[in-house]
């Protein structure tokens, strides 16, 4: 993989202040507490703010049964059926009234980052054998009974329709003004009330916002389709763009699978095909649709690749394959599974029985 192996480290496993209260949907104030309470606590502290393991941060969700898990998606009580702007702010405007006390309100710019945060319904009516293609809102407003309204036309991170109505609407809500001008700079905006039932407001930048990338970078031409299969949130490889970049897809959407715990790969094609693994829309037909590496993550989502594998070498001898397993944490330098994927090709090249798909899994923390 390309960059600072390093500093990627550091990026995905260390969090500030702001980015722990973002991860748990609380204020800052909150985290306060639960530093002072001993539940969570961080490698470093200063007057300006704190610096926590991600790892820490996972284990207190664990803990507290806040890591999003096979969920299945389930539509929200108020939804604007419609991406138009103006529709979006009469239909809050119309309905706002009816939710309870509203405690927090999350603004996307790009709509994979609250399918990440599971605010997306599929679509039957879209259906491409098993694969759905999903609704998924730019704004989310919850209130204090767990109900939801949904509005698609409203998003951030630009100065454009759909952020003034971002703004509009949370004039509606009665969120100082202040705090509502940070829907045009940011990609991801979060506000949420706190003990003292005053709105604060948290923002970051999006894992997904690729607006910065030039065709010169690797990652250009790396793009990948969100669908929901077989029960899971499922990110494909678009190999109409990317076919031979697979190392590519999984580093520009690794925020998708950031804790990869399975892996499963194919002998074949077919094999891939009769399991669900492919796409039917895929205009080269079932076998250029078929996706032989799924990397599933410890929230149920998967990303589906389609590396080269060379039937002829082994796990140490195919670089892109080894590179991808390697990056997600599996350990493929046990001489047991070297001898497994030895076995497996072994009997592929000797044309006896259809052999199993691999699997390896490893754990999340």
């Amino acid at each position: 993989m390309e960059g600072n192996p390093f500093k990627r480290f550091l990026a995905r496993n260390v969090l500030l202040t702001q980015e722990v209260a973002e991860k748990l949907n609380v204020s800052r104030q909150r985290i306060s507490v639960l530093h002072k309470e001993g539940d969570l606590v961080p490698i470093k502290s200063a007057a300006n703010g704190s610096v926590y393991l991600l790892q820490d941060v996972l284990q207190f969700m664990e803990k507290k049964g806040m890591l999003p898990r096979y969920e299945n998606p389930s539509p929200p009580k108020y939804a604007c059926e419609t991406s138009g702007t103006h529709e979006n702010v009469a239909y809050a405007k119309e309905h706002i009234g009816e939710l309870n006390s509203i405690e927090r309100v999350s603004i996307y710019f790009e709509n994979i980052d609250a399918a990440v945060e599971n605010h997306f319904l599929p679509l039957e009516k879209y259906r491409y054998g098993d694969l759905i293609s999903l609704s998924i809102p730019h704004m989310v407003i919850s209130d204090s009974n767990g109900d939801e309204m949904w509005l698609p036309g409203c998003n951030c991170g630009y100065g454009g329709t759909g952020p003034h109505g971002s703004e509009e609407v949370l004039r509606l809500i009665g969120v100082p003004e202040d705090l509502r001008k940070k829907v045009f700079y940011h990609p991801v905006v979060k506000y949420v009330k706190n003990e003292n039932g005053n709105w604060e407001v948290n923002v970051r930048k999006s894992d997904f916002d690729f607006r910065s990338l030039s065709s010169l970078d690797d990652f250009w031409d790396a793009h990948a389709s969100m669908y929901w299969h077989q029960g899971r949130l499922t990110l494909l490889q678009d190999k109409r763009y990317s076919r031979r970049k697979p190392q590519h897809v999984l580093e520009k959407y690794w925020a998708f699978i950031p804790h990869p715990i399975e892996y499963i790969l194919f002998p074949d094609d077919e094999q891939a095909i009769d399991n669900g693994f492919f796409d039917p829309s895929n205009q080269y037909g079932h076998k250029h649709g078929a996706y032989r590496l799924i990397i599933r993550d410890y929230s149920g989502r998967q990303l589906w690749l389609d590396p080269y594998i060379d039937k002829n070498k082994s796990l140490a001898k195919q670089p892109e394959l080894k590179d991808i397993l390697e990056v997600c944490g599996f350990d493929i330098e046990k001489e047991s599974t070297d001898q497994i994927l030895s076995r497996w090709l072994g009997l592929l090249l000797k044309r006896v029985e259809p052999s199993e798909p691999m699997i390896g899994r490893r754990s999340p923390f």
